[in-house]
């Protein structure tokens, strides 16, 4: 657009200097200033839409007394266009009421030039109906950017929070099953009795089993429904029965298995469960044997060895409550004394938190100096089967 007003301005302005008539000399000065005046508009257009507005306001103006309304008729609108789709609304009222201004104007001081205005105002309108339409597809095109910024928010922070379930999930398969074995081979190198040494060795054994198939179970889920019933087929018959033992886990076999794993090594493990605990609903049971195996790695590591440590599960009003408590073991620090270890160190209470938050629950750690004490309470109600 700016091309064509520079092409017309140039032809006015050149008719200043080809004609010799005086009149035709003053009428072309006054379109060549008017024709500048448009000029200048068009070019601020790709500048700031409100400045070519301005100008091109002025170029109406202009054109009233010389009796020139070419460019008011045909740049206008264009510029017009422009500012719907890219100015604020107050500067559109105020472009329009200078607009209509100049159309009174035109009406009263010049009877004889009202024709202009059966030009002008479908013009206008044609403008201010291709501007709302550029605004809106700009408009569609910015929400469908933000849209796109969302999904691809929603998908980084959804992956991420599925790196850290698989973390958590590694993290609660691979510590509990590697801290048992290597507590069991340290038994066993030390075991004078060979029965001893072969017990710790079946130990180590169903151990190595047991992680051998939750990992299996795990990459399973991260493969795709097709990928998984394949991989599924190259599981042995013993495997196999694992995995659908694995998927009926209650929370009552999951305590059984910590208390005997416990045993095993020599800790003295008192049960005590009130409530139908079996009726849960199945991710609540999931969660629980999940924090029960890093609870339980947690008596392995700081509990003192062979002492008495408890695993209760309560149903009350609406919730679950988890409670597992052992005896601490002494550490001993620079000057020889006995002080209690410091159980917090660990990082499995950070999964044991978040899988109680997950589920909308709440997690408490109460230890004297002698004891400590893991509770978790859960929602029953509001978790989905």
């Amino acid at each position: 657009m700016s091309i064509i007003v520079m092409a017309y301005a140039a032809t006015d302005v050149l008719s200043l200097f080809i004609e010799q008539n005086a009149d035709v000399r003053n009428r072309a000065a006054n379109v060549a200033n008017v024709a500048l005046i448009y000029l200048a508009a068009t070019g601020f257009l790709w500048i700031r839409s409100t400045i070519a507005g301005v100008i091109s306001i002025a170029g109406l103006a202009l054109s009233l007394p010389v009796h020139e309304y070419g460019y008011a008729i045909i740049v206008t609108p264009l510029i017009f266009a422009v500012v719907v789709a890219t100015a604020n609304r107050v500067f559109i009222a105020a472009f329009v009421a200078a607009w209509i201004l100049w159309s009174v104007s035109l009406w009263f001081m010049w009877p004889n030039d009202r024709p202009i205005l059966y030009f002008s105002i479908p013009l206008l309108g044609v403008g201010a109906l291709i501007g709302t339409l550029i605004r809106r597809s700009w408009r569609a095109q910015a929400r469908h950017i933000a849209e796109i910024e969302e999904m691809r928010t929603l998908q980084l922070e959804a992956s991420a929070a599925e790196r850290l379930s698989i973390a958590r999930d590694l993290h609660d398969i691979v510590a509990h099953d590697i801290t048992i074995i290597a507590m069991q081979a340290q038994a066993a190198s030390f075991a004078k009795n060979p029965k001893l040494a072969s017990e710790s060795l079946e130990v180590i054994g169903q151990s190595a089993r047991n992680t051998l198939q939750d990992l299996r179970l795990l990459l399973n889920v991260l493969k795709s429904s097709e990928e998984a019933h394949l991989s599924d087929k190259s599981l042995s018959a013993e495997e196999g029965g694992a995995a659908a033992g694995a998927s009926t886990l209650t929370l009552r076999r999951s305590i059984d298995q910590a208390s005997r794993q416990l045993e095993s090594i020599g800790f003295s493990v008192t049960e005590n469960i009130n409530g139908d605990i079996d009726e849960l609903p199945r991710r609540i049971q999931v969660a629980m044997h999940r924090i029960l195996k890093e609870a339980t790695t947690n008596i392995l590591k700081h509990a003192t060895p062979s002492s008495d440590c408890s695993i209760c599960v309560d149903t009350v009003e609406g919730n679950v409550i988890l409670r597992i408590q052992n005896q601490k073991a002494p550490a001993t620090n620079g000057n020889g004394s006995s002080n209690a270890k410091n159980a917090n160190a660990g990082l499995g209470l950070g999964s044991i938190s978040d899988r109680t938050s997950s589920l909308g629950g709440k997690l408490d750690v109460i230890q004297t100096a002698t004891t400590w004490r893991l509770e978790v309470t859960v929602p029953i109600r509001g978790v989905e089967i």
